[in-house]
């Protein structure tokens, strides 16, 4: 849309255009799943580095989108060149990026041959991807791909359009090994511990259910798969934002996004076929990333699970909200303190006490209306992933932890779709069926006996935790979850905190 473009070369605010050439623009990168965090995170640092670097014009984006969903938004983005609008915005500042980096996008849904033609072409070095946790189809109990799914039994056929990121990847490297198209990085950019190595384990196991020995031998030597950890709040994009956008600047942007200031972005540099030299716009660029992402999902996601939990319980709406309640800010400081501070290894006291700092200053932002509703939503895969390491490791010290109990306890309130105020919640659970959220909902044991949690484990341990769980729930149930926000206190108190 050249009018987008010709309204941002009259706007006044700063480094509104991009300094580089976006007609001489190459696509050296597809990314798999145009979704707000990327546009909100990855796209950015790119942005950077192009307006830094303007005559190193190899690292533009194809955007691409496998769900059928995505149809009507990736054409809205292509309508507008690829072009939109970034807001970071938090209580002092509003700062507004005009993102060009995406070249174009396709729907990999209606269009399979054309996002398989997009991967395979030789000037790709980079195939990255925000396909979420459950894209992978991948099962983290049992560290096992899941062979049986349906989408991998209909792509496995050879006469089938794929359907799920490993039969477009197979498909996409099958042809860039006849083609002699060269290496290329397959990179996740999602919030997936070791999400490289997960990567790699999946698209390996589909490859061989293939029968394809050529292709398992090739992607040995020409295919590399970083790991990495991105960290930006970005909520969903409102047409509040749209309206704020065309007041502010105005611009018409059917597609602008929103996000916090703050971000992240470490990973292994492990690029097969080169990359853009981030690290000169903040990539951190190291060995360790699991050291880094231990520290997010323990000290940030977990706590982000809990205090959403109980806001949602509690009638709340924002996530800034639960910070200026002073019981949910407690119980977010003493998780941080007395249950995922101690297995942190890798950094110092002071730097982790600076991280919990400044977590805390990120959630009690308001300008980003985080919702509740949005980190609560799909809290079984997050209380397994991002409490259920922290529980384990407490267990290990002797320490049965109330707050993990606590968010237990209010994650099966929430699945009654009511909250403490008496009005109806949404419950967005894609791991289960109305069936069981009715059963968990008055069955704490029920849930916590699933082989993603305890299962048939009798330790003394074990039964402690559920019996406390179980207790808190009860006193949810009969008094709401402020008095469980007080009955909570108890056993955290008596602890020494990590200072």
């Amino acid at each position: 849309m050249t009018a987008l473009l010709d309204i941002y070369k009259k706007s006044l605010i700063d480094g509104a255009l991009p300094a580089y050439d976006r007609k001489a623009l190459k696509v050296g990168i597809v990314h798999i799943g145009v979704g707000g965090f990327h546009r909100a995170h990855q796209t950015l640092y790119l942005e950077k580095y192009l307006r830094a670097h303007p005559d190193d014009l190899n690292w533009g984006i194809l955007g691409i989108g496998l769900m059928p969903n995505d149809t009507a938004f990736l054409a809205q983005l292509n309508q507008q060149e690829g072009l939109y609008t970034l807001q970071l915005v938090d209580q002092t500042q509003r700062t507004y990026y005009p993102i060009g980096v995406i070249k174009s996008t396709l729907s990999g849904a209606d269009v399979p041959a054309g996002a398989i033609a997009a991967m395979a072409d030789p000037a790709v070095k980079i195939i990255s991807m925000t396909i979420t946790e459950g894209g992978y189809l991948y099962d983290f109990e049992t560290d096992q791909f899941m062979a049986d799914h349906p989408l991998v039994r209909h792509d496995l056929a050879p006469q089938n359009t794929p359907k799920c990121i490993h039969g477009f990847l197979a498909r996409a490297l099958r042809q860039r090994m006849l083609d002699g198209a060269g290496p290329v990085t397959l990179l996740s950019c999602d919030n997936v511990p070791g999400n490289g190595q997960v990567l790699q384990r999946a698209l390996t196991a589909f490859i061989a259910l293939t029968g394809d020995a050529a292709l398992l031998a090739w992607l040995d030597t020409h295919v590399s798969f970083p790991n990495s950890m991105v960290d930006r709040i970005t909520p969903i994009p409102t047409a509040a934002l749209q309206q704020q956008v065309k007041a502010d600047l105005g611009v018409d942007d059917l597609c602008p996004v929103l996000g916090e200031p703050f971000g992240q972005w470490v990973v292994e540099d492990h690029f097969i076929a080169g990359r853009p030299a981030l690290e000169t716009v903040g990539v951190e660029f190291t060995d360790a990333v699991e050291d880094y992402e231990k520290l997010k999902l323990r000290i940030l996601n977990g706590t982000h699970i809990l205090i959403a939990l109980i806001g949602y319980v509690d009638g709340l709406t924002y996530i800034h909200e639960c910070m200026e309640d002073p019981l949910i800010l407690q119980r977010a400081r003493e998780l941080m303190d007395l249950d995922a501070h101690p297995a942190i290894e890798g950094f110092s006291d002071a730097a982790i006490n600076d991280y919990k700092h400044l977590i805390v200053q990120r959630f009690s932002n308001p300008v980003t209306l985080d919702s509740v509703e949005r980190v609560a939503s799909d809290g079984f895969n997050k209380l397994k992933n991002y409490l259920m390491p922290i529980l384990r490791d407490g267990m290990s010290r002797g320490r049965i932890s109330p707050l993990i109990s606590l968010a237990f306890a209010c994650y099966a309130r929430h699945l009654k779709g009511i909250n403490d105020r008496g009005q109806a919640i949404r419950v967005n659970e894609p791991r289960l069926t109305m069936a069981e959220r009715q059963t968990y909902s008055d069955d704490v044991e029920a849930i916590l006996r699933l082989e993603s949690f305890f299962g048939q484990d009798e330790s003394a341990q074990v039964n402690s935790f559920i019996a406390q769980t179980q207790a808190l729930y009860e006193v949810i149930k009969t008094h709401g979850v402020r008095d469980a926000l007080n009955s909570a206190i108890n056993a955290s108190s008596e602890e020494q905190r990590v200072n």
